[in-house]
């Protein structure tokens, strides 16, 4: 009986579309943005832990915390996108619709 070498072919890490990651950071902008509208106008930061930051140290403390959180979690899921594409997948598009629902509720918020 014959055995055939193992080939050793480079290990290819399945990626994210960038695009999303993308996405993912312009709707945490928007929602800075609709956040800091809605502050203008008088209304109150709904997120005890955003609310706790913006009245100690001021919106710059928001913008770090959502730059922060862009970075944990595009690092999160490009690791989780290495054993488990999928999941991946599914982690960011969950990601990316609850930030919109926080962009539009923002922005209802404004409208009213």
């Amino acid at each position: 009986m014959t055995s055939r070498p193992l080939s050793r072919q480079p290990q290819r890490f399945p990626t994210i579309n960038p695009f999303w990651l993308v996405l993912f950071a312009l709707l945490n902008a928007c929602d800075l943005l609709t956040t800091y509208l809605d502050l203008q106008v008088g209304m109150r930061e709904g997120n005890p832990l955003m609310h706790h930051l913006l009245t100690n140290y001021g919106f710059g403390a928001l913008i770090f915390y959502k730059l922060l959180m862009v970075v944990v979690v595009s690092l999160g899921i490009a690791a989780l996108s290495r054993g488990y594409p999928t999941l991946s997948k599914i982690t960011l598009t969950l990601c990316n619709g609850l930030v919109l629902l926080v962009v539009i509720s923002n922005f209802v918020q404004y409208q009213l």
